[in-house]
């Protein structure tokens, strides 16, 4: 049944128009650890992809696992880019993926990028991201804590539902708008601070929560 929702996710976000690539390359980083990535603005940056193909399985096993730490830039073919971006599902339904480290190279995270990381625990995210997409880190259960970066505007839809052991969030003076859904579910919150920036509050931004 888990396997058929997110085969859903996956497909809904293909007919909106989110792009899901499979990867193009492949690198190791110094750490040992395989990271796959897509071409991005025209061949001269890099965004962090997944291993499988549209709509194939190995989108739901996504074969990351442990601590990732995405590197600032990749040399390939003697030629360095920059890491700039995490594409939609790059890392989606990685339940043993424990902790993430993104650079401050990344400015956005796609749809549902870490959706279903049931077993991520702690995850860096830098001041430099700007945009994070729907369902971006929706059922990551294990998720305590997270910080959101001053640059972002709106939190938006299902963004972190689901996380149902986040006890604490920050969120910055710059965001508007919270979309519908964004923290349901989130039941081990303890406290909720909105800042008078914030204009507009979707349906059940917060339900099932404090």
């Amino acid at each position: 049944m888990r396997n058929k929702i997110f085969l859903f996710i996956v497909t809904m976000l293909y007919i909106a128009g989110a792009k899901v690539y499979a990867h193009d390359i492949q690198v190791v980083n110094d750490d040992g650890v395989t990271i796959y990535y897509v071409w991005s603005n025209n061949g001269n940056e890099l965004a962090v992809s997944h291993k499988g193909t549209l709509l194939s399985t190995e989108i739901l096993y996504n074969f990351y696992s442990g601590n990732v730490a995405i590197p600032t830039s990749v040399t390939y073919n003697g030629k360095t880019y920059n890491v700039t971006s995490i594409r939609s599902c790059a890392f989606m339904n990685c339940s043993s993926l424990t902790s993430v480290t993104i650079p401050n190279s990344v400015t956005s995270i796609g749809n549902g990028a870490f959706s279903g990381c049931s077993g991520l625990t702690s995850i860096t995210i830098p001041n430099s991201v700007t945009s994070i997409d729907p369902n971006a880190f929706e059922g990551c259960s294990s998720l305590t804590s997270i910080t959101i970066p001053p640059g972002i505007k709106i939190i938006d839809f299902n963004t972190f539902k689901g996380c149902s052991s986040l006890v604490s969030f920050n969120i910055p003076d710059n965001v508007t708008k919270i979309e519908g859904f964004a923290f349901e579910g989130c039941s081990s919150l303890t406290a909720i601070s909105i800042p008078n920036s914030v204009t507009t509050l979707g349906p059940k931004a917060f339900e099932d929560c404090i």
